[in-house]
């Protein structure tokens, strides 16, 4: 069972904006004293799953839990599971349009640019959720068209931008536990742990 108070899902239905990850999937990553419970308890589910050698009744804790905790939060897991995948061709072309759109420019070579900038992107294969929040920050933090080393250093786990990394960390744990849970179901059928000892 989850430690932690439902994020209350009335004020979240109906937002969007350009892009395809809300505002409030942001505050929500970015809340600094009910996330980290949630990453302790993440962190917790990781090490009943993994552990090399773990009790039988430890994995039925890991699904249980990892259930729990899904089921009292489904539209923040809801929404990981959408958008912590790798970003399509056409998440990139909307995310750096959005991106580019906010910076007015009078040169030609925009079109260049985007072909090159948007070739780097793909191939440094950012989630959806990296991308888009990376973008973002972009937007609120650069008063001018950010280069494409600063657009690619953005979508780094290991950016200077401490926020970014808070919100990378937090996207990314929260979104493995689906895997976490399936793992421990996949101990369990293989037969892959020590029996209970009896006392």
């Amino acid at each position: 069972m989850s430690k932690i108070t439902r994020i209350d899902d009335s004020n979240i239905a109906g937002l969007g904006n350009l892009s395809h990850v809300s505002e409030a999937l942001y505050g929500a990553l970015a809340d600094r004293e009910a996330i980290p419970l949630l990453l302790n308890e993440c962190g917790y589910l990781d090490w009943l799953a993994n552990a090399k050698h773990q009790y039988r009744r430890n994995l039925e804790e890991a699904i249980a839990s990892g259930e729990a905790v899904q089921a009292e939060h489904p539209w923040l897991f809801g929404q990981l599971e959408t958008l912590c995948v790798r970003a399509t061709i056409d998440d990139i072309r909307r995310e750096l349009a959005i991106l580019y759109m906010a910076f007015p420019a009078k040169d030609a070579n925009l079109a260049n640019f985007m072909h090159i900038v948007f070739s780097d992107v793909v191939n440094a294969r950012p989630s959806h959720f990296v991308l888009a929040a990376a973008c973002r920050q972009l937007r609120h933090t650069v008063e001018v068209r950010p280069p494409i080393a600063k657009i690619l250093r953005a979508m780094k786990p290991t950016t200077d931008d401490p926020e970014l990394r808070w919100l990378y960390h937090a996207a990314a744990n929260l979104a493995a536990v689906p895997a976490l849970v399936a793992t421990a179901r996949r101990r369990l059928v293989l037969g892959d742990y020590i029996e209970n000892r009896r006392l």
